[in-house]
Parts: structure tokens; sequence; C-alpha cells
């Protein structure tokens, strides 16, 4: 026994040194001295995001294609570019969020005694994130190396390094925005990719195919369709026979369908009275959009990494048959593969659900309980024991909000995101369902942000989302005020 706990004791301490280690490696840049003007914010911002647009364009040697072709529609989410040196975009930094969040949720030995409404506690759990985003950085280079490389060692080693590179490159830049920016680099580089994404697979005009011509994009296909009819040319016409409807109809109109009810679905309001100051709230019926999508794909993602691993030493047919399977379901040709569908949404739809449930539930807790405590805290009750009779009752009702709001509306919100985000998936739309919502939910969020910023600077030349863009891109290389 005293042999056991003196293990214990080593592996400890061996654990808190190797935290340590990959903590030192974590780029953090001190905050600016001065106040910067948001203009200069949003210019850096910019700036940045092209530099990441560049860096994603720059490809990587020894890739297998057609693999990373297959694996990009999940990929995409996290704001890669598999093949280039972006090829893990910001993916460490969610996988490691999330990673800790769940230790955390599941108040595992390290988080049992972590009281986040601390400083030392913010501080600590801080630490494991950063720790957990380098070890996610590492692991991920080789892995996606292992994915998408010619299988050579000379291949995998040189793209692992290049990839941990550019993924390290991709955190400095996250890194940089929070303090020098205006807007966060991980909503930014995955709006980027999806962006890019919905954009090539609407109207893409380079062909794919090895023999014929045939516009890679759905939209460019249907012009190139109506030409075939215009110009009698049938070699053209024929290539669509069987074809037009599944492959290109269904998912243009799929695509517009699901961008206009997620659009819909994000304006819904829940209308609620303020039991404290009796004014009425609005609740998003969609309390809940981003999220869902990425730790559902971070889930699959996750649990792709590790089978590829284990994949690597054993080399089992049917381990590889399983990896497959997490790749997203896409289009009308996938409705047949029942069994790739129940695996994918098993694993995508119930972490993503459940996992966003338990987050959302933890946030507004402890802050609407914070608070509620001090809003009643500065009330002048005559004596204490009608204070606590006060707040007691007025905390069960409050209870009661709580349980409705910030339980059953993130559950709803996350359910019907997933559902649109399958359907989305099944219809084929540009970017697959995740990439709409995602491209709606953070686009909303970015013209809110930018709106509010600019209504409350005191800069006279602009006073919306618009103009602070406009007066940006006109000083943009300038210093002077």
């Amino acid at each position: 026994m005293r042999y056991i706990s003196e293990l214990v004791v080593v592996f400890v301490s061996a654990s808190e040194k190797i935290i340590d280690f990959l903590v030192r490696l974590h780029p953090v840049f001190k905050k600016p001295l001065e106040e910067i003007p948001n203009w200069k914010k949003l210019r850096n911002t910019i700036i940045i995001l092209t530099a990441f647009a560049l860096f994603s364009e720059v490809p990587l040697p020894y890739i297998n294609q057609s693999v990373a072709y297959r694996l990009q529609t999940l990929q995409y989410i996290v704001g890669s570019s598999l093949g280039t040196l972006m090829s893990t975009g910001i993916g460490p930094v969610i996988l490691g969020t999330l990673f800790v969040e769940i230790m955390y949720v599941a108040k595992t030995k390290a988080f049992r005694n972590l009281d986040l409404k601390s400083e030392e506690g913010r501080r600590k759990y801080m630490r494991y994130v950063m720790a957990s985003t380098i070890f996610f950085l590492f692991a991920e280079g080789v892995v996606t190396a292992y994915r998408i490389s010619i299988h050579t060692p000379t291949a995998i080693l040189i793209n692992s390094v290049l990839i941990t590179i550019g993924g390290y490159i991709a955190l400095l830049m996250v890194e940089y925005l929070k303090q020098y920016g205006l807007l966060s680099g991980i909503s930014l580089f995955v709006m980027y990719r999806v962006s890019k994404s919905i954009f090539a697979s609407l109207f893409n005009p380079l062909s794919t195919n090895a023999g014929m011509y045939l516009p890679a994009g759905k939209v460019a296909q249907l012009f190139y369709y109506i030409y075939g009819l215009a110009t009698n040319k049938q070699d053209i016409v024929n290539m669509f026979t069987g074809y037009l409807g599944p492959m290109v109809i269904m998912p243009i109109l799929g695509t517009i369908a699901l961008w206009l009810i997620v659009n819909y679905l994000y304006k819904v309001k829940v209308t609620m009275r303020d039991i404290a100051s009796s004014e009425k709230r609005e609740y998003s019926l969609l309390m809940q959009t981003v999220m869902p999508i990425i730790f559902g794909v971070s889930i699959v993602m996750f649990l792709q990494y590790i089978l590829i691993t284990v994949n690597g030493f054993i080399h089992s047919t049917t381990l590889e048959t399983v990896i497959n399977y997490l790749s997203t379901p896409f289009g009308y040709l996938s409705w047949s593969d029942k069994v790739w569908w129940l695996v994918y949404t098993i694993v995508f739809a119930v972490p993503a659900i459940i996992v966003s449930y338990l987050f959302a539930v933890r946030l507004t807790d402890e802050k609407i309980f914070v608070e509620y405590y001090d809003y009643y805290g500065t009330i002048d009750y005559p004596g204490k024991t009608k204070f606590r009779k006060g707040f007691a009752k007025r905390y069960n009702i409050f209870l009661m909000r709580i349980r409705l709001i910030n339980r059953l509306l993130p559950f709803y919100s996350a359910v019907i995101i997933v559902i649109l985000a399958l359907i989305g998936n099944a219809l084929g739309v540009a970017a697959g369902g995740s990439g709409i919502i995602l491209a709606v939910a953070i686009a909303e969020y970015i013209k809110k942000y930018l709106d509010n910023i600019a209504k409350n600077d005191k800069n006279p030349n602009y006073n919306d989302a618009w103009g602070l863009f406009k007066y940006t891109l006109k000083r943009m290389f300038t210093q002077s005020e």
C-alpha cells in the first residue's frame, strides 16, 4: 500500500510538472498599456484575418488529396483547411477548452474543489485550459498528418512538424486578438472557413471531373445545365440525367431554406417578466446555436483522433470502418447507408445536446444567482428576519425561472440546432447544416457586437457597424487620429 501511495505522489508531481511545461509554451500577450481606439482594433482584426486566410492557402507536401477532401466537411467547422499550413485551425483551442470543461462538469479529482468564483480558482482553471490546448496542438499535428499524408515516415514527420507550426501560428493569432483586436479569433476563423466553403459549394466554376468539364459549385452546375439546354448540347444535358434534382436542385433549395429558417428562429424571442425589477425581459429561443455544433463536432474529432492513433498500431479494418463512419454523412448519396447515419447521429447529437446544456446551465446559474443576490443585498430591509424571509420567498420563485429559462431553453435550442444540422447534411446544403447554422449565428453576433461598439464610441465619424468598418478601411495604414 505504501508503494502505491508513493507512485500516486510521483504521478501527481510529474503531472504538475508536465502541466507547467505545457503552460509555458502557451502564448499570452500582455494587455496594452493604453486604451486602443476601436477602429485600430478592427484594423488589427482585419490584418490578422487576412494573414489567416493566406496561411490557409499554403499547401503541405505529400498530401493524399482524396482523404483530405473527404474529411473537410467535418474539419472546417473548427476553421481548418486540411492539406494546408492551417490544417488544425483553432481545433486545439476548442478541444482543449472542451476537455477541461468536461472534466470540470464531471467533477474529476483535479476540479472537485475548484471554485470559479474566486480569482485563484479561475487562474487554476485557465492554467489547465492552456496546458490542454498545447497538448491537443501536438496531438492534432501528429494525428492529422498521419491521416492526410502519404503513408511514408518522412511524409508524416514533415507534415506533423508543419501542421504543428501552423496550429501554433493560429494560437498566436487568437491570443493576439484577445488583447489587440475587436472580435474573437475563434469566431472569425470559423466564419472565414465556413463562408469560403459556402461560396465554393455554390459558385465554384472549376471542374473536379477527370473527364468532361463539370463545375464544382451547385449554382454553377445549374447554369451549365441551362446553357446546355439553350445551345442544344446533348452531351451536357446527358451529364445531368438522374443527377439534376437530388444533386443540384435539392442542395440549392436546401441551402436557401435552411438559411431562412435559422435566420427566423434566431430572431424569435421568449418574453418573461423579471421578478426583481418587474420589467419584461426577452430571451432568444435559440439560446444556444454555436455551442451545440462546436461541442458535437469536437467530440467526433476527439474520438476520431483516438481511434486513428490506436489503429496506427493495430491496423484493424474494423476500426478503419468505424473511423469512416465518424466522417460526416452528406447529401443524397449517403441516404442508403443507415448504419453510417445512425453511428454519426449518436456520436454527434447526444454529446452536443448534453455537454452544451450542462455548459449553459453552469454559466447562467452562477451568473444570474450572483446578480440576483447583489440586487437584493442593496435593498434596505427594516430587519434581518424580514430580509431573510423576503429573499427566501423571492429566491424560490427565482429558481423556478432559472429552471424554465436556464435549463429548458438551452436544452430545446440544442435539440433544434442538432436536428437542423443533420437535416442540412442530409440535403447536401452548402457547407453542411452545421456550416449554415454557424454562418448565421456568427454573422448575427458580429453585426450586433460592432453596432454596439460603434454606438457607444465617442468617435463622431461613425455610429454603426458599417460606418466603423468604412472608417477603419479609410484609416487602415495610418497611425494618427
